[in-house]
């Protein structure tokens, strides 16, 4: 049983608890009724606050006790709050006013007997924040002059630094009153145990006096608690910052006082850009944003020391909207959605852009393109270094033409707009990249970007044919663009390397450069470099229709993008390449076929090089076109082949002297035509002769083929016909230098060739040629000096000098010539000249009909040669005659051993070439004669021998008929007599000329000594020629000798027996003799 003392206690315990039940729940009521009136707690708290020795005097007016429900404690709310300066008048206005003041007291102290405040509350306080024109900062509840601090500044620039000194010592003060650190003075006992202040249903408005802005907080609840490691602060705020509805921020940070680490989240919902842009310049450009975003933040700052941000994260979202971007760009861009997310590191050294999406929309809210980027930001010793990357969805050139605001770089947005077409652009990416030492100083490094396009139009330059098709790909730089064209067609043409570069984005004037690199038919090619406006092949006078061949071609087109674009202010360029290609009219008339050609033009000039077919001549050359204005000239070929006589009328050398009879056969040729206006051109030629046989009429001068030989000339033309061949020159080293001048008729026809200079041999002479009717030539010359070396040489070396084998590749037959002369000096023999000479010669084809030659001999003895036709047959007579038959024998080099003598030769020529004559000499001598000495020598007669070696053996009188023909000269009792010895001679002489064999004679005849006196038997009339045996030029004593062999050393035969018989018995003796020869042909 329960002992009845405890039976009581419990009772009473019960008695009390349900009393204190009771009171309890009526105390609950009446607080839920409203506020209870605590006024005999108002003496207490005012010395609790006087007792805590505030920097400030806190005055209320009465103390309430409320409930704000279950879940709130009792709050002791005191009314009427008023906070002043405490060195201030009492008549001053306060600092603030509050209408109330919530706070928790703490049990433990009560029972102690002290007050104490465990939390604090402000609620509906009407905040006034004034941002100072000095920049300071007052607070104030807008009826009194609130607190006023000097402002501190924390922004982006200090972040790489540590926070403001002033903060530190705030921040050691917090870490006292938190009992965290040692050393600091304790709080008043009225906060030591304060660990909640809040501010509920705040209204706050923020005066920007510094800006000229007001703005404002039409609600506001913030809670700043005591932590373990510091303090807590969580709240919100709806920010009222222009029109449309609040932005709510909602915020959490967390502060060591001791550390001085901070931590940040806040939340931003619903925020519009654009009522951001009065709150500094830099954000003014935030007034073309359109539309609303959310944004959350989160940071962790370190207040001592550096630095001041350790790590930061950003993240922005957003719907549909538009940014006004104002001038330059002066262009909207639409949007249906944007996302950011940042990222930030230790003093903000690197900051990430870790991802920025913005979905982009054409005007009309279609499709555009979704913008995916990334970069970072770095902080360095030099400064700022800002990159980012970026790829674009695909999106088509109409689509990239709207949303590329004009006004940036507006001749590539121009000609981008209007010149590219269909197609769509893939795999587009972007880099970028700034620095500098400051964001006010940045500058751009590299702008770099990359697409590719297919199906694209490209309309370069109309009226000009597009490129169709085409695949691109794009890369991007800070001065333009490049767009590189990998396949496309123009025509029957395949564009596969083509590039088109838009420059000048960096400038107040953009300009393009295209290239295309083109193949396919030749045809094709000269459409698209003749259409409109180049028009170039058909200023050369082409039909692009009649070409064939393919082409190879690389087309640059460069100017400036201006709308009113001329065509001289375009620098249009091409290059080519052919094979196989056919032209019609390309060169003087003449049509290329199989030409391999390489083709450069420019806007001054167009350069044709390779090889072909020009009028059927297989040919190397050059064909300039000039363009420019003012040029030197309108065109230029240079055209090097090997022709023949035929291809040579080809290229307008059809001429003497490049045709025949001057020269035949191949010869390589190099002809330069220019034409100075369209009806005026020069024509010069550079020929190679080597392989071609040469002949000047008339002068006996060849060159047979293999012979090193060249020739030039400079030709006129007019209405592309000859008018005058300026000059030409032909020679063969050594052996031929004819320099002169060709005259034309109006026809074309040659009307004089003028010899300015002749040099062959020891010719040095000047004159011309006159064409006659008969096709033939008038030829005059005159000089101081004539080789008719040649001449003799080839009358000698010819079995018949007017019908000799042709020289290889030669025309045998000459045309007519009639050549006159006169020369101071003409060479006969390698060491004889005649003088003073002067001469006309005539032939027809086929021989020379007539001649009269008049000249010096030693510079003293005339000497008068004739040819003319015989009165009867078709013969030809002529004469020879001279006072000095030595001299003209040594001039000639036939022979030294005469001097003197007046000299007569008459004969004439047959059509067979054979001639027949007579020479006739008179009083001459003879000196060291070798045949005639050997004679003398055999025969004993050492007399006249003697006579013959010293003063030489006079001889009155001379008379030799002769024949000639193949080559053999035929005497037929030829003699001579003087007072000392009478000589006769019948036989042959053979000069071989048709082979190496030296000379060789046959000659037989009669010596007579002491002629005068023994022949005078043989002149008594009828028994004379008993005593001389009927022998011309015979006497009674005399020997018979003869000569054969060898001319230069013969064998020699004297009869002795015949010496000393009388003449009628001589001719026994000759029966031991071989017969003589034949004195003359049948």
């Amino acid at each position: 049983m329960v002992h009845g003392t405890v039976r009581l206690l419990l009772r009473a315990l019960a008695t009390v608890g349900l009393l204190l039940l009771l009171g309890l729940s009526v105390s609950a009521w009446r607080l839920a009724q409203g506020p209870v009136e605590l006024d005999f707690l108002s003496p207490y708290l005012r010395q609790a606050l006087d007792d805590a020795e505030l920097p400030v005097d806190l005055a209320f007016e009465t103390t309430v006790l409320t409930w704000a429900g279950p879940d709130r404690a009792l709050d002791i709310r005191m009314r009427g709050v008023t906070v002043r300066d405490p060195e201030a008048g009492g008549d001053r206005a306060p600092l603030l006013r509050v209408p109330s003041l919530s706070v928790s007291l703490s049990a433990r102290r009560l029972m102690e007997g002290r007050l104490a405040l465990t939390s604090v509350e402000v609620v509906r306080p009407r905040l006034t924040v004034i941002h100072e024109a000095d920049g300071g900062w007052a607070l104030s509840t807008g009826d009194g002059d609130g607190f006023r601090w000097p402002g501190t500044k924390i922004d982006g620039s200090d972040a790489d630094s540590a926070a403001p000194a002033d903060i530190a010592p705030l921040l050691d003060q917090l870490a006292a009153r938190l009992d965290l650190a040692p050393g600091g003075a304790p709080p008043p006992p009225l906060l030591a145990d304060l660990a909640l202040v809040r501010v509920v249903d705040a209204e706050i408005t923020v005066d920007d006096r510094r800006r000229g802005i007001d703005w404002r907080v039409p609600a506001a609840t913030l809670t700043l608690a005591s932590i373990e490691r510091g303090v807590a602060l969580d709240g919100w705020l709806d920010l009222d910052l222009g029109e449309g509805p609040p932005s709510r921020l909602e915020l959490f940070a967390d502060l060591d006082p001791l550390g001085g680490a901070l931590g940040v989240s806040a939340r931003l919902a619903n925020l519009r850009p654009a009522d951001l842009a009065g709150f500094d310049p830099a954000l003014a450009q935030l007034t073309g944003v359109r539309g609303g975003l959310d944004a959350r933040l989160e940071a962790d700052l370190m207040l001592r020391g550096a630095p001041l941000v350790r790590d930061l994260a950003l993240t922005l979202e957003s719907g549909p909207g538009r940014i006004d971007l104002p001038a330059p760009l002066a262009h909207t861009a639409h949007f249906s959605g944007l996302s950011l997310d940042l990222r930030g590191g230790a003093g903000l050294a690197r900051v990430d852009l870790a991802n920025l999406t913005v979905d982009l929309t054409l005007p009309d809210g279609s499709e555009g393109a979704t913008v995916i980027a990334s970069g970072r930001l770095e902080r360095g010793d030099s400064g700022l270094d800002l990159s980012a990357e970026a790829a674009v969805s695909p999106l088509s050139f109409d689509q990239l033409a709207v949303l590329w605001p004009p006004s940036l770089a507006p001749g590539g947005h121009d000609w981008v707009s209007t010149h590219l077409f269909g197609g769509r652009i893939d795999d587009a990416t972007f880099s970028v990249r700034l620095s500098g030492p400051d964001w006010d100083l940045l500058t751009l490094d590299t702008l770099e970007g990359q697409a590719t396009a297919q199906g694209v139009t490209v309309d370069y330059l109309p009226p000009m044919p597009a490129v169709r098709q085409a695949a691109t790909k794009a890369t991007f730089h800070p001065s333009g663009i490049d767009l590189e064209i990998t396949d496309g067609r123009l025509y029957g043409l395949k564009v596969s390397d083509g590039e088109i570069r838009l420059g000048g984005f960096d400038a107040a004037d953009q300009d393009i450069d295209i290239r295309l690199g083109i193949t396919g038919p030749l045809g094709d090619a000269l459409r698209v470099v003749d259409h409109p406006p180049l028009g170039y092949v058909s200023k050369l006078g082409l039909d692009p229709a009649a070409a064939s061949g393919n082409a190879k071609v690389r087309l640059a087109l460069a100017f400036p993008l201006l709308s009113d674009l001329k065509l001289a202010e375009m620098d249009v360029r091409a290059t080519a390449t052919t094979q196989a290609a056919a032209l019609k009219g390309v060169v003087m008339g003449q049509d290329l076929s199989q030409g391999a050609l390489k083709l450069n033009v420019n806007p001054s000039q167009m350069i044709v090089t390779g090889r072909g077919a020009i009028g059927g001549i297989d040919s190397q050359f050059t064909w300039q076109e000039m363009f420019a204005e003012g040029a030197d000239f309108v065109s230029r070929f240079h055209v090097k082949g090997r022709l023949d006589d035929h291809q040579r009328g080809v290229l307008g050398l059809d001429l003497a002297p490049f045709m025949p009879p001057f020269v035949s056969g191949p010869a390589g040729a190099e002809v330069v035509l220019t034409r100075l206006t369209p009806d005026l051109a020069s024509l010069r030629a550079e020929v190679d002769l080597t392989e071609t046989t040469m002949r000047l009429p008339g002068l006996d001068w060849e060159k047979p083929a293999g012979e090193p030989a060249n020739a030039s000339a400079t030709l006129r033309l007019e209405d592309n016909r000859l008018a005058e061949v300026s000059d030409f020159w032909l020679g063969a080293g050594d052996e031929l230098d004819l320099q002169g001048r060709v005259s034309l008729t109006k026809g074309g026809a040659i009307e004089y060739i003028s010899v300015d200079q002749l040099r062959f041999g020891s010719t040095v002479a000047s004159g011309g040629f006159a064409p006659t009717d008969q096709g033939g030539f008038d030829i005059q010359l005159s000089g101081p000096s004539f080789d008719a070396t040649r001449f003799l040489d080839r009358a000698r070396a010819a079995t018949t000098p007017d019908t000799a084998e042709p020289l290889p590749g030669e025309v045998n037959d000459l045309p007519p010539i009639t050549l006159k002369g006169a020369f101071d000096v003409v060479w006969v023999s390698p060491e004889g000249t005649l003088e003073k000479v002067a001469f006309t010669l005539r032939r027809d084809r086929e021989r020379w009909q007539s001649a009269r030659i008049e000249a010096m001999l030693e510079g003293r003895t005339p000497l008068t040669a004739t040819l003319a036709p015989a009165e009867t047959g078709a013969g030809r007579v002529f004469s020879v005659t001279t006072a000095d038959a030595g001299a003209l024998l040594r001039v000639f080099g036939l022979s030294e051993q005469v001097e003197g003598g007046e000299l007569t030769i008459d004969g004439e020529m047959g059509v067979s070439g054979a001639v027949a004559g007579e020479v006739r000499m008179g009083a001459f001598r003879l000196h060291d004669a070798p045949l005639m000495a050997r004679v003398l020598s055999i025969a004993a007669l050492t007399g006249i021998l003697d006579t013959l070696g010293g003063e030489g053996l006079y001889m009155s009188h001379l008379r030799a008929p002769f024949t000639y023909t193949d080559g053999v000269l035929f005497l037929n009792e030829a003699r001579a007599a003087g007072p000392s010895l009478g000589i006769t001679a019948s036989g042959s002489i053979d000069t071989h000329p048709d082979s190496e064999q030296p000379e060789t004679l046959d000659l037989a005849g009669t010596i007579v000594p002491a002629y005068a006196v023994n022949s005078v038997l043989g002149n008594i009339p009828l028994i004379g020629d008993i005593f001389t045996g009927g022998e011309k030029g015979g006497g009674v004593f005399a020997a018979n000798y003869r000569l054969s062999g060898p001319i230069e050393a013969p064998e020699t035969s004297v009869n002795a027996l015949s010496a000393l018989a009388p003449g009628f018995l001589r001719r026994l003796f000759d029966i031991f003799d071989e017969a003589p020869p034949a004195s003359q042909p049948e």
